[in-house]
């Protein structure tokens, strides 16, 4: 054992190379959508072992770290690569943002190995740089949220706990700083204080995570069998070319009114009651108000369905739900997406959430939208998306028109201003997609009052990846930063229910690939409940405000170091004189 210590405190070339190696397929693979099993190595141990490779290279450190954590994304990014429904263009920013991210490591580790032997409070400034910047991500162009390093602990209940704290970037910054102390036990002399230093890091979160499992605010829903929500989430199991005709797909392709069919004749085979029913993002074409289903033909489908005539459900034909079209030279009676959603409020005696497009004609913005319907209602409520993919949703820049325009995307959708609170049995707030990666953004919701999230999501233009799974990863720690309930219903993906300390309550199939594509409804019971957490208070000014304080204060400690030394050297001077 003590020769295994010694090669890693002084390692040969030999050794080197095979820490280079380890370091990075601990990290790499070291997170909940690739190998739970090795989550939590990686945020002990796994940055603790590049920085004691690259250490003993002479020169270009920092460019090995770099290249390091450029392998490192391109595994974690790897889903990028699904060209199917993308194009090979995304095939460059998948490189380019791996590049991005690997310079930013080689960076840390250049500030981290400056000194020979990096002092306590240079440990604390590197955690702290590393949080800076993986927080600054967020506001750089359209945001970049994916794989903090924190993410890892996330696999595990105990640690997981924490984000209710400081957030995930909470979890960044304890996992440079554990790895950074580790580093400076092993590297110089292995001192048992230094070790146990280390260690006490480690044990803190997880014992928090452990006092807050066990509270009886943990167990209460066991106990006190509150008010349950009944939800029903639904998943379409549609990829892109069956939601709307693509170039050389156009045979995957059905039509909307068929996909309408799919839905209710989902719905129809639970034989259920629900007081919210939550559909995906862009569940089906066409925008909410626009009305081209013929009515008659929508009547005649849902007596099939339902084996009687609903008509005494429908919402009243008028706009934004019928309207008179001429199709063939002929008026027909024609009826939208929104008197179908407001129609299923109706008949079910259920709120209804439901992801499709708006067209604002005040203003002439597109937005990708999520609609709010309750029983009976006259009047339906919106949330607009505030974080957009370029490309796929906005243009960054016009010169990337001719680019979209090649892969048949030709309209843009303009962000969203504010989230907001919706809901009459219980308050909640939506979010749309990647917006579940952004926590500040979560955050604002529940600020507002909300009790519960509501996530609708479409992650089908990356089938069969591990972006599903990264993507539920995220949505886990909003629940705990936040203390509420989640609710996820996608397209394809990852359709669930998550609890206020992230556990996985239901999940619509067995977590394999396969259950990405699955069509149907998720049944389950929600308790109404939530509870405030430290995170709720402060948010990312949390973590923010520690980052910067421990970096403002290494700063001041290198700058009465240096004075101290110069006085030093003067005095010697003198005597030598």
């Amino acid at each position: 054992m003590r020769q295994v210590i010694l090669a890693i405190v002084k390692p040969s070339l030999p050794i080197v190379s095979c820490l280079f190696f380890i370091s990075w397929l601990i990290v790499a693979f070291g997170q909940p959508a690739w190998c739970p099993q090795l989550c939590f190595i990686s945020g002990i141990c796994g940055f603790a072992l590049i920085w004691l490779s690259v250490q003993r290279i002479e020169k270009g450190k920092s460019w090995w770290a770099a290249g390091w954590y450029f392998c490192v994304q391109l595994v974690q990014l790897s889903w990028l690569t699904s060209i199917e429904y993308q194009g090979y263009y995304i095939l460059g920013v998948y490189v380019f943002l791996c590049a991005c991210l690997g310079l930013q490591f080689g960076l840390l580790t250049r500030f981290f190995l400056h000194a020979e032997k990096p002092s306590l409070p240079r440990v604390l400034a590197a955690a702290s740089l590393w949080t800076l910047m993986e927080w600054c991500r967020l506001f750089i162009l359209c945001g970049f949220s994916w794989n903090p390093v924190g993410i890892a602990l996330t696999d595990s209940l105990y640690f997981l706990q924490f984000a209710s704290v400081l957030g995930i970037y909470g979890l960044t910054f304890w996992v440079i700083l554990a790895n950074g102390l580790l580093f400076r036990a092993l590297a110089f002399g292995c001192r048992l204080r230094s070790l146990a230093l280390w260690l006490g890091v480690v044990v803190l979160p997880c014992i928090y995570g452990y006092l807050a499992l066990n509270s009886p605010l943990s167990n209460a829903s066991a106990k006190l069998e509150p008010r349950s929500l009944s939800v029903g989430l639904v998943q379409t199991g549609l990829l892109p070319s069956q939601k709307v005709p693509l170039p050389g797909k156009s045979g995957d392709f059905i039509a909307p009114i068929d996909q309408w069919v799919r839905i209710l004749s989902s719905l129809k085979a639970q034989n259920e009651k629900w007081d919210l029913i939550v559909f995906p993002e862009a569940v089906v074409p066409m925008r909410a108000d626009f009305c081209v289903y013929p009515y008659d033909q929508v009547r005649s489908e849902l007596q099939k369905i339902y084996g009687s005539d609903l008509a005494s459900h429908a919402p009243p034909l008028k706009s934004p739900y019928a309207q008179v079209r001429y199709l063939q030279g002929a008026p027909v009676l024609c009826v939208s997406n929104a008197f179908l959603a407001q129609m299923i409020a109706n008949m079910y005696g259920s709120e209804v959430v439901i992801g499709l497009d708006h067209y604002d004609p005040t203003s002439g913005n597109n937005y990708n939208s999520a609609f709010h319907f309750a029983p009976k209602m006259q009047k339906m409520q919106r949330y607009d998306k505030q974080v957009l993919l370029p490309l796929a949703e906005y243009l960054p820049f016009g010169w990337l028109k001719a680019l979209t325009k090649r892969y048949g995307i030709t309209e843009f959708f303009s962000h969203g201003s504010k989230p907001s609170v919706i809901g009459e049995r219980f308050p909640f707030s939506i979010s749309i997609c990647y917006e579940e990666t952004f926590p500040h953004l979560i955050r604002s919701g529940r600020v507002m009052g909300a009790e519960l999230f509501i996530n609708v999501t479409n992650d089908n233009y990356y089938p069969f990846s591990r972006l599903p799974e990264q993507h539920f990863s995220h949505a886990r720690v909003r629940a705990v930063e936040n203390g509420v309930y989640l609710l996820r219903s996608c397209n394809t993906g990852v359709t669930a229910a998550v609890d206020r300390f992230g556990r996985v309550v239901a999940r619509l199939g067995d977590g394999r690939k396969e259950s990405e594509t699955l069509q149907g409804v998720l049944t389950v019971a929600i308790p109404r409940e939530s509870h405030k957490t430290l995170y709720m208070f402060w948010g990312d000014a949390g973590i923010i405000g520690l980052a910067v304080s421990c970096f403002l204060a290494f700063l001041a400690f290198q700058k009465k170091t240096s004075r101290s030394s110069s006085a030093v050297d003067l005095n010697l001077k003198k005597m030598n004189l």
